[in-house]
């Protein structure tokens, strides 16, 4: 029984790692699509960030979930809630490279006042010259 039971643990664990790998590879393929465009070679740095992200955020959720069993939770709230956040941060900065190559697109042009940040940043530009770029391209 006592199997059973951890197999069903680590089945539910593993869609929740599934779905943070899929944004951290979602964020990479925009990363890499807006480091083309601007004609820049990122893709060792690319995968050396996403690698640490991997470890990072598996390793939390290892670690929160592992504390959860020893304290006799078996929820996986605090997995699911830290997965969830994970998730929101690689897709916000997906969001940012997305502005990068089309800024016109509308969904995401729809955030695009708050990943000002986010796209000088990936640019190495000023937030005013991303603001501006935003601007330019709003018409």
């Amino acid at each position: 029984m006592a199997i059973v039971a951890l197999l069903v643990v680590i089945n539910k664990f593993i869609c929740v790692v599934l779905l943070v790998l899929i944004a951290i590879v979602w964020d990479m393929a925009w990363g890499i699509a807006s480091a083309v465009k601007r004609s820049e070679f990122v893709l060792s740095y690319l995968l050396r960030e996403t690698f640490c992200k991997i470890i990072v955020y598996i390793g939390a959720m290892s670690i929160v979930l592992l504390a959860e069993r020893m304290l006799g939770l078996t929820s996986g709230l605090t997995v699911k809630i830290i997965a969830v956040i994970a998730t929101s941060v690689e897709l916000f900065s997906s969001a940012g490279n997305i502005l990068i190559i089309k800024p016109d697109f509308v969904f995401v042009r729809f955030f695009g006042k708050y990943l000002v940040g986010e796209i000088a940043d990936k640019m190495k530009i000023s937030h005013d010259e991303a603001r501006q770029i935003l601007e330019d391209h709003k018409n």
